[in-house]
C-alpha cells in the first residue's frame, strides 16, 4: 500500500493502470490522497472517499 499526495500546484493529471493503460480517473487540481489497495484504487480529497 501506498499513498501519494499532490499539491494545489499541481496540474489536472490522468490516472492509468501501469499494466493495461487503462484510464482509472482524472484527479483535479488541488490535495489529494491515492491509496494503492488489493481491491483498487482509493482517492482522498478533504470532502469525500471514492473508490475506483
Amino acid at each position: 500500500m501506498s499513498f501519494h499526495a499532490f499539491d494545489k500546484s499541481e496540474q489536472l493529471r490522468v490516472l492509468t493502470t501501469g499494466e493495461t493503460g487503462q484510464l482509472l480517473g482524472y484527479l483535479p487540481s488541488g490535495k489529494l490522497s491515492i491509496q494503492l489497495t488489493s481491491g483498487g484504487i482509493v482517492i482522498v480529497d478533504e470532502e469525500n472517499v471514492e473508490k475506483v
